[in-house]
Parts: C-alpha cells; structure tokens; sequence
C-alpha cells in the first residue's frame, strides 16, 4: 500500500512538473500576413490587360508588432501593392466582400494609391477600420481567413477593375 501511494505521489508530482510554465514550447504570437495575387483574368467578367500585382496586408494588434487574439487594442492592418504594367495610373484600390473568386462584392475598406506610377509600388498604408459599419475589424479577419475577400485596383480604361486578387493567409 505504501509502495502504491508512493508511485502515485510521484505521478502527480510528475504531472504537474510537466505541466509547468512552458514558455519556451508555446507557439509565440506572430502578425497574421495574408496576400493576393492580382491579375486581369481574376477580374469578374475577366480583363484581357498585361498587368498583374501582388499584395500584403498584415494585421496586428495595438502597438505590437505581433497579433493576439486575447488582445482588447485595435486591430491594425499595414497594406503594400506592387503592380506592373497597368494601362494607366490607378485610380482607386479597395478591399471587397464578401465575395469568392466568382462574385463581385461592395467596398469594405478603401486603400490609399500613394503613387501615379503603372509598375512598382503604388498602393501602402494602413487601416483600423473598415468603411461599412456593419463590417466590424473581426468580421474582416473572418473574412480574410476564409479567403472571401478580394483587392482590386481600377483604372481610367478599367474602372470596374483592371487587375484584381483573392486575398488569402499566407
């Protein structure tokens, strides 16, 4: 009997040395990337133009440069677009949605085109919120981890859409 509850002691003390802080073995918190490949045959109904694009949107929270989800701070999305070969400069970007690859959907936040160039870096910045209210910050998460959200970049000869990319985690 005494043999018995010897082991057992040991187990326990055992199971709660294993069960300890272990820092060191817990995935830490990273930025959520996501990114879009963008191109005229992704447009709905398809744009038959030589440009294509790709883009990176990462979301954070507060301050960090990390994401956590137990976090209470504002969610924070850094966006970067490179593009070649567009038929003229761009005249709007946006983030639309919901939509899969075959649906067009409205504006749930508007980018900003920081450059009039056609090749290079010509859309950056960041958001902390999205432009229809019924949208709020996690439904966009939502929606960006489901890839049912979409970049588009429209020009003077395309305005509904000259190249556009499903936007889905990295």
């Amino acid at each position: 009997m005494k043999a018995r509850l010897a082991l057992a002691a040991l187990a326990a003390g055992l199971t709660v040395f294993a069960c300890g802080d272990d820092d060191a073995t817990a995935p830490a918190n990273t930025a959520l990337v996501f990114t879009a490949d963008l191109s005229g045959d992704s447009v709905v109904p398809p744009v038959d133009v030589e440009a294509a694009g790709t883009g990176s949107f990462t979301m954070t929270t507060g301050t960090a440069t990390v994401f956590d989800p137990s976090s209470t701070e504002r969610k924070i999305v850094t966006y970067s677009i490179s593009v070649g070969d567009l038929s003229g400069r761009a005249t709007s970007a946006a983030i639309r949605g919901p939509a899969d690859v075959s649906t067009t959907a409205a504006i749930l936040v508007p980018l900003t085109v920081s450059s009039t160039d056609t090749t290079g870096l010509i859309v950056n910045g960041t958001f902390t919120t999205t432009s229809d209210p019924t949208v709020s910050m996690d439904s966009l998460l939502t929606l960006l981890r489901a890839g049912n959200v979409y970049v588009s970049i429209q020009t003077e000869a395309n305005p509904l859409g000259e190249i556009r990319g499903q936007i889905r985690p990295q």
